[in-house]
């Protein structure tokens, strides 16, 4: 049976003018697509984490919950790093990022390299 028509607002383009990391969904059974240790990775906090970082101690106006530290390993810098969707403003030159939050929660943090490869974590902040 042959496939319909794409949708007239499709782009159509050969294999090779598409960034590297757009050419592939990133699907769990494609894990392949990188060679081991080679890709971007968050290696700290792992993705589920719950993290205490204070924020039902602070009753005191003084005490300040802790930064969440993010630790990369892989992909090239600088690294571009988006909170809950927002970009935060400066790039990140190190693979260690350290974030000041201000409400717990839920956070997704995602991580971007100069190449577009990106890695992702949704950790909960207590």
């Amino acid at each position: 049976m042959p496939l319909p028509d794409a949708p007239p607002e499709a782009l159509l383009g050969a294999n090779v003018s598409v960034p590297a990391p757009l050419r592939y969904a990133r699907l769990p059974e494609r894990r392949d697509m990188a060679g081991p240790g080679e890709g971007l990775q968050i290696s700290y906090p792992p993705n589920g984490a719950e993290l205490d970082l204070g924020f039902a101690s602070t009753g005191q106006e003084s005490a300040k919950p802790q930064p969440l530290v993010v630790k990369l390993k892989g992909g090239a810098g600088p690294f571009s790093i988006l909170v809950n969707g927002a970009p935060l403003p400066e790039k990140a030159l190190r693979r260690q990022l350290i974030w000041q939050p201000e409400a717990p929660g839920f956070a997704s943090v995602t991580i971007l390299d100069a190449h577009g490869a990106s890695a992702r974590v949704t950790v909960l902040l207590r």
